[in-house]
């Protein structure tokens, strides 16, 4: 720790050579101690060792501004007047959890067993939906084919969140939603089953109301996916489910799929 006025004063020679280690100290260490400077100048550096707290005076001499804050092997960025968390740096970063929304429209109901797709106009408002409708006898699927980025990580797994509504029904208003994949790398024989399957369990109960179902559990892509590999998701309806009770078409009207993300950039 050392500070120093910043003045060097007449004297002998050995006098000015000591108050001048003392003034290369005192630069050498940002001006450390745990008290300020008593002499400051506008844009200073200040090691505050009572804090942990390296500050900087502002242009006008009047404050100090916190620039980070140091603990045994780390320094943390103050951004403003607040510190820099770890989510923050994470979104600054675009490092972590991503999503991509699916909707209905985007997904096409297979040849066998498909969903039904639906336009809904509502009564009051005239609002639009196009939807995907799974039925409660067979177990009915649609398909989203993409190509994720080489930034995803390939391997946490995906979460499935589905997005549904419901037309007019009693009693009994459980879905469940499944989804499996495969991804292909080039020159994979594409007529390949798909796995994985994760459900979400819903309960809806208001006619024409949104509901967005619970987050699946991680759902791994089959095929040991690589960067930027041809992948196929597949979305059902899983009547055979004990928490699919509703007597209806249940309505999707999209997905919210989770992926993560381990680099900044896709090169």
């Amino acid at each position: 720790m050392a500070q120093h006025d910043h003045d060097i004063a007449n004297a002998s020679g050995a006098a000015v050579r000591a108050d001048m280690n003392l003034l290369f100290a005192a630069m050498a260490s940002q001006n450390s101690g745990s008290s300020e400077p008593s002499t400051k100048f506008a844009n200073m550096w200040w090691f505050d060792t009572a804090n942990n707290l390296l500050k900087q005076r502002d242009e006008a001499n009047t404050a100090w501004i916190k620039v980070a804050e140091k603990d045994a092997t780390n320094w943390k960025p103050y951004w403003n007047t607040g510190l820099l968390s770890a989510t923050f740096l994470e979104q600054a970063n675009a490092v972590g959890q991503q999503t991509l929304w699916l909707p209905a429209a985007a997904w096409t109901p297979t040849t066998t067993n498909g969903a039904a797709r639906g336009t809904v106009e509502l009564a009051t408002n005239d609002i639009m939906l196009n939807t995907l409708d799974f039925n409660t006898a067979t177990l009915e699927k649609a398909q989203f084919s993409l190509q994720f980025p080489k930034s995803w990580d390939e391997s946490t797994g995906l979460i499935m969140q589905p997005i549904w509504t419901h037309a007019s029904t009693t009693t009994n208003f459980g879905v469940a939603w499944g989804i499996v994949s495969r991804a292909f790398a080039n020159d994979d024989p594409l007529d390949t089953a798909l796995g994985g399957e994760q459900l979400s369990v819903d309960t809806g109960g208001t006619t024409n109301d949104l509901y967005i179902g619970p987050e699946s559990s991680a759902h791994t892509v089959q095929g040991s996916p690589g960067a930027e590999e041809f992948t196929v998701l597949e979305i059902f309806r899983k009547v055979a489910d004990g928490g699919d009770t509703m007597a209806i078409d249940a309505r999707l009207l999209g997905v919210r799929l989770h992926f993560t993300t381990d680099a900044v950039r896709d090169n």
